[in-house]
């Protein structure tokens, strides 16, 4: 990965790379930091860890703490563009960066979630080819979006248009791409297991509340091509999860 060249023209194909799905390496070394970065979100106090130890590892809130410092991260990197601190190229080319890590560590949130073990314990044997694949193509799916988002970033800019701070506020949504591959991971791993949809207890969408509570195979929620964060109304908003159903 390098950084774009002081000066050089905005390339609004370039994207980040993850590596190679058959590079096994790679993979290792990629899961090595995106776990560094999980267990670094949120970060508590020393007693308060100490406590945690002993109790069960409650992934919803790791996975609120990553969000939250992806976002933070995002709004940041807008930020930084609004204020003239970085180029409109090092905006884009950073903000994939951030993309590129935060989803696929979403993804392995919700993988160690399935598999009942702490993130930690995860090595590049039990991320599958499968699951590479689907962390890229949830990276992807990622960009499209910021892809869409930068253009018209880039329209306002040539059109001496000011920034405000809406776009802070857009890229802050992007943290909910950490859930959408949580869930899609969880998704993968079920296999043939009936899964429910668990509605957040708040305000939701017309999407959340259409399937929360409904009961369906992993399987079958694939082929709707609709889970929490992912194809709903409320988009990054979402703070919706699976359970699994007793039988």
């Amino acid at each position: 990965q390098r950084e774009p060249k002081k000066g050089a023209e905005e390339d609004d194909d370039q994207v980040i790379e993850l590596p190679d799905p058959d590079d096994d390496e790679g993979w290792q070394r990629w899961i090595d930091e995106g776990i560094k970065r999980i267990e670094r979100s949120g970060k508590r106090k020393a007693r308060e860890l100490l406590s945690f130890i002993v109790k069960a590892y409650d992934y919803e809130a790791k996975l609120q703490q990553h969000q939250a410092t992806y976002q933070v991260k995002m709004r940041s990197l807008a930020q930084q563009l609004r204020e003239g601190t970085i180029s409109l190229d090092a905006w884009q080319y950073k903000s994939q960066i951030e993309i590129a890590r935060y989803t696929s560590d979403g993804y392995l949130l919700g993988k160690a979630q399935a598999l009942g073990i702490r993130p930690s314990k995860l090595t590049g044997k039990k991320i599958t080819p499968s699951d590479r694949q689907a962390i890229a193509g949830a990276v992807k799916e990622q960009y499209d979006y910021f892809s869409e988002f930068s253009q018209q970033v880039k329209a306002q800019v040539s059109e001496g248009k000011e920034l405000t701070t809406a776009i802070d506020a857009r890229a802050g949504l992007y943290q909910g791409s950490v859930r959408s591959a949580s869930s899609q991971a969880q998704l993968n791993e079920e296999g043939e297991k009936m899964l429910t949809w668990e509605r957040f207890a708040g305000d939701s969408c017309e999407t959340c509340i259409k399937y929360g509570g409904e009961t369906k195979t992993a399987t079958k929620w694939r082929e709707l091509d609709v889970w929490p964060a992912h194809n709903v109304k409320c988009a990054g908003n979402c703070r919706c999860g699976w359970s699994v159903a007793k039988e």
